[in-house]
């Protein structure tokens, strides 16, 4: 009875990259439809676990809309309905009374959820409740000059909605950076004269000195009347781009402070649904800092899941009514490891003298996870190494040009001097 129940809910992912990978096998394995809705298919489309992708002719939420109210239409019951994200988290929740009527899923109140996913919002809601990097708000108003007079540096720079450059990039911010790294007040207004007004608010922000290591970060699921049914952390033990970036190299822990610390300030905010909240470490007065929240299911929830707790399913179970997956904490010291972009970023850290090939290597052989490898769906693995490969490809090719340029150059300038500038 149990198991026909769950197959009459399915699932539908808005955003389909690993999260949504995780999600799927998740509810998948379990025998439930879940269905992917994004403007474009990719390598995640390829898992045997996403029963169909839904893709909309044009990338607005009008758009989207109109499919989310189409495919609610398909089946008897209301579906379950995951974003992830944020800006899909944000459209569900402009639409919550709509949406709710033909959908089942938990989100903080609407003041709260829009006040995490700005980094403006989240100072305002939190700074009183927990500590934080010292943080200032650039906008084309400012008084640059005065400002920059003000500021300790070295200091970050970062978009005040984290998905900002993604969608509009400036011109010096490579596609995976998230802070531009500023070190004095002529380099400041510089950068700030390169991003002008096109890139909306910007953060400035006081960087927390310390290793990566000191990244913590706390995911949990609180159900309709706030309380926590499960929580789990994990370390960072390197990032891209290399100390402000996503974790490509994790590290399973227990750390009652944080997760202490994180549930104290969710209890203030009165969240509901699922949440991951990172803080760092200071050394210079032994507190955890609070550096971001994300209002949605991540990459660290699927990582739980694999360490013992699913939080994917805790939140499908928890929406549609059935009895709660049980679950005796989590293992730690289980490491996961995203490949591809660890790849890249193992490079960096090499060329600034803070990881040895031989260091590379041994954490390889430490890890127990390699997302998005799993032996009962391997496509999307297969998918991800092909695009990988044409990645490496490219990049050899492009530096071969440049070699071979630069070899003609030598070889043109030699000629020239051996022949006195004639040509």
């Amino acid at each position: 009875m149990r198991s026909h129940a769950v197959k009459r809910v399915p699932a539908v992912l808005l955003g389909v990259g690993l999260p949504a990978l995780e999600v799927a096998r998740s509810l998948g394995r379990r025998g439930i439809e879940v269905i992917g809705v994004d403007w474009r298919r990719n390598w995640v489309s390829r898992s045997r676990y996403l029963a169909r992708m839904v893709c909309p002719n044009r990338e607005d939420h009008v758009e989207m809309h109109k499919v989310l109210e189409q495919l609610a239409c398909e089946f008897p019951e209301r579906p379950f309905l995951m974003p992830l994200r944020d800006d899909h988290v944000l459209f569900v929740s402009r639409h919550r009374e709509a949406l709710g009527r033909q959908y089942r899923f938990l989100e903080p109140a609407p003041e709260v959820l829009e006040g995490v996913v700005s980094k403006r919002g989240l100072w305002d809601l939190c700074h009183e409740i927990v500590p934080m990097p010292d943080t200032r708000f650039l906008d084309p108003h400012d008084d640059l000059h005065a400002l920059a007079s003000q500021i300790t540096y070295p200091c970050i720079m970062k978009p005040e909605l984290s998905d900002d450059w993604s969608r509009y990039r400036p011109p010096m911010v490579t596609q995976e950076q998230k802070v531009i790294e500023i070190h004095s007040p002529a380099d400041l207004l510089r950068v700030a004269a390169l991003l002008g007004v096109t890139y909306g608010d910007t953060v400035i922000q006081e960087p927390i000195p310390g290793p990566d290591s000191n990244l913590y970060y706390l995911v949990a699921y609180l159900n309709g009347s706030g309380e926590p049914l499960a929580t789990f952390v994990g370390r960072k033990l390197r990032t891209c781009p290399p100390h402000f970036g996503n974790g490509t190299y994790v590290q399973s822990v227990h750390a009652p402070e944080v997760v202490e610390l994180g549930l104290r300030l969710l209890s203030k905010l009165r969240y509901r649904g699922s949440v991951g909240v990172e803080f760092k470490l200071d050394p210079r007065d032994g507190l955890f800092k609070l550096i971001e929240m994300n209002a949605r299911f991540g990459l660290w929830d699927g990582f739980g899941a694999v360490c013992g707790v699913d939080f994917a399913y805790l939140a499908y179970a928890d929406a549609v009514g059935l009895p709660l997956p049980s679950h005796n904490g989590y293992k730690a010291g289980v490491y996961w490891m995203q490949p591809d972009r660890d790849f890249w970023t193992a490079l960096q850290y090499r060329r600034a003298g803070e990881l040895t090939l031989g260091g590379w290597l041994r954490s390889i052989l430490r890890c127990r996870v390699f997302a998005p490898a799993a032996w009962d769906d391997p496509m999307p693995w297969f998918a991800l190494n092909l695009s990988f490969g044409r990645a490496l490809a490219s990049a050899a090719q492009g530096r071969l040009s440049g070699a071979v340029a630069s070899a003609l150059g030598r070889a043109t300038r030699h000629r020239d001097a051996q022949s006195g500038g004639r040509t």
